[in-house]
C-alpha cells in the first residue's frame, strides 16, 4: 500500500501532462484548418480579382469559422497578400490545465497555424 502511496502522484502528474498534451496538439490542428481554409478562400477571392480589404475579409471569416471549437478573434489571424499567393496566419493561446505544467511552459501555450496558396 505504501508503495501505491508513492507511485500515485506521478502517475496523476503524467496524466494530466497527457491531458494538456493532447488539448495542445488538438488546438494547433484547429489552427492549421483554420488558416489553411482562410488561405483558401483568400486565394479564391483573389483570384476572383477582388480588392486586398475583401481578400482579407473573406479570409479571416473563414479562419474564424474554421477554427470550431476555439473562439478566435480577427486580431489574431493575420493575412498577407503578394500578388502571386495569400498567407494566413492564425494564434492561439492555450491556458494549461495542470498548474504545474502552466508553471513548467510559462503559463500559456501559443498554438500557430500558418498556410500558403497560391492565388487561384
Amino acid at each position: 500500500m505504501v508503495e501505491f502511496a508513492l507511485v500515485l502522484p506521478i502517475f496523476l502528474l503524467l496524466i494530466l501532462v497527457l491531458f494538456d498534451m493532447g488539448r495542445a496538439t488538438q488546438a494547433y490542428s484547429a489552427v492549421a484548418a483554420a488558416a489553411r481554409e482562410g488561405a483558401r478562400s483568400g486565394s479564391i477571392a483573389a483570384g476572383a480579382g477582388d480588392a486586398a480589404p475583401m481578400v482579407q475579409s473573406l479570409a479571416i471569416r473563414a479562419a474564424q469559422s474554421a477554427a470550431a471549437p476555439l473562439t478566435v478573434p480577427a486580431s489574431a489571424v493575420s493575412v498577407q497578400q503578394v500578388p502571386s499567393a495569400v498567407t494566413v496566419s492564425v494564434t492561439d493561446t492555450l491556458a494549461p490545465v495542470t498548474p504545474l505544467v502552466g508553471r513548467l511552459v510559462g503559463g500559456a501555450f501559443t498554438v500557430v497555424g500558418t498556410s500558403s496558396l497560391p492565388v487561384q
